[in-house]
């Protein structure tokens, strides 16, 4: 299906997660974009169902150079980041997102490292291993603040499923954007294919919104 046929920009927020590991997510299931490659049809009407409560694990999981990782302590940490989820056998979305992300790291210049990370999580970890992982993200000139991430089938999956980003076939996934401050657990989740300059604005939201607190707490 051609990228351009999708939807962008709907986002909906997600709530700061409970006891540093649960998130009340406000986000409706992505509109259906179809089989990867090659499929005849059409992106659905988006639902309005809210997603159920999720606990956001944290996983064990293997980045681009082989390094294990936690997802919350070592990869989110108290960063604002911005999330995709993408496979590397993918001839559709998945370069549009990565495009997006290799544009998106150019916009956010000394933000990027200091206040922001970029994170992509397989779709398709059996096949994922770090060494594709490392090769598809030099293919989109990703630096060093661009982690991306594989693992262990089943915790992939786990991670996935509390993201609302899981599907059983990776083919047939859609396109989702998370952004959000680990530092509160605020999440915002953009449903198809949002701009660099959106998620940069999103970012530097979340970035004042941190600006604002510290000072409040300082009177």
């Amino acid at each position: 299906m051609p990228a351009s046929s999708l939807l962008r920009g709907k986002t909906t927020r997600w709530m700061p997660w409970v006891a540093a590991a649960t998130l009340i997510s406000g986000a409706a299931p992505t509109q259906a974009a179809g089989p990867d490659p090659g499929s005849a049809s059409r992106p659905g009407p988006p639902s309005a169902a809210p997603a159920p409560r999720a606990s956001v694990p944290d996983v064990m999981l293997l980045d681009q150079g082989g390094r294990r990782v936690r997802f919350r302590s070592d990869v989110l940490r108290d960063r604002v980041v911005v999330i995709d989820f993408v496979f590397t056998t993918c001839t559709t979305i998945c370069p549009v997102l990565s495009s997006t992300f290799a544009r998106l790291q150019e916009r956010l210049g000394e933000r990027l490292g200091h206040d922001v990370h970029l994170v992509s999580v397989s779709l398709d970890p059996v096949r994922d291993t770090p060494e594709r992982l490392r090769a598809y993200a030099a293919r989109h000139h990703a630096g060093p603040h661009w982690t991306w991430l594989t693992g262990p089938n089943d915790q992939v999956e786990r991670l996935l499923k509390a993201l609302g980003a899981y599907t059983p076939d990776a083919s047939a996934h859609t396109p989702i954007v998370l952004v959000g401050d680990a530092r509160t657990g605020v999440f915002e989740r953009f449903n198809g294919f949002p701009s660099p300059e959106r998620l940069v604005a999103r970012a530097d939201e979340l970035l004042a919104a941190r600006s604002h607190t510290a000072s409040r707490e300082r009177m």
